[in-house]
């Protein structure tokens, strides 16, 4: 369930009165699942230690950082695609144009269509105060085969 709350902001509708506002949906997060939760929920699925997998997850950073800023996108099959993008202010020469022109590189993910299936289908539910406490639910381990 996609929990979301009601903001009221500009109703930037063309020709809507400079002060008209509206109602729009913002998603509310039910928290945040931390490095070590991760770690513990993989380990839950696999047999590959806490160690291991925590050692996975980092090297899999590293390897990302690194091809990243030599110029490759990183593909996480069921995941998405990460790439970088850079962004500049324009000179009316090339001669005129430095290194300086450039902005901060962003990072710029685009989701697997299988990850991307899992906004298909939800149900939403309206919040008005945000829960005091949050949990972060742990599968059971499994026996069964994971197919990717």
């Amino acid at each position: 369930m996609l929990r979301y709350k009601l903001v009221q902001k500009k109703n930037f509708t063309k020709g809507a009165a400079a002060d008209s506002k509206l109602y729009y949906a913002m998603a509310q997060s039910a928290g945040r699942m931390e490095h070590e939760a991760l770690v513990d929920a993989i380990s839950t699925m696999s047999s590959a230690s806490r160690g291991d997998i925590g050692l996975i997850l980092d090297s899999l950073l590293l390897v990302m950082r690194q091809q990243l800023t030599t110029g490759f996108s990183v593909r996480l099959r069921g995941l998405g695609l990460f790439r970088i993008t850079l962004g500049s202010t324009g000179t009316e020469t090339e001669k005129e144009f430095t290194v300086a022109n450039i902005k901060r590189p962003r990072i710029v993910f685009r989701p697997d269509p299988l990850l991307d299936k899992i906004r298909d289908g939800n149900k939403f539910e309206n919040v008005t105060v945000k829960p005091e406490t949050v949990t972060v639910t742990v599968p059971e381990p499994c026996d069964k085969e994971h197919v990717y």
